[in-house]
This record gives structure tokens, sequence and C-alpha cells, in this order.
């Protein structure tokens, strides 16, 4: 996932995860980014 999400993403991901508190969001690839 880290390389999908990178650092910051994957570690929010695994800290809703596991249930830690984590504002609501949504990380966008960097791939995503480039081909729009």
């Amino acid at each position: 996932m880290r390389e999908l999400l990178g650092s910051k993403g994957a570690n929010l991901a695994e800290m809703a995860r596991i249930g830690l508190p984590v504002p609501p969001g949504f990380t966008i690839p960097a791939e995503a980014c480039r081909q729009y």
C-alpha cells in the first residue's frame, strides 16, 4: 500500500484500520495526478 499511497497516506490508513482517531479524508495517488 505504501507504494500506492506514499508514506503519509499508508500511515494514516494503518492508524484508521487499528481504530485510532484520524480525521476523515482521502488520498489521491501521485500516478492519478500525473494521468490527469
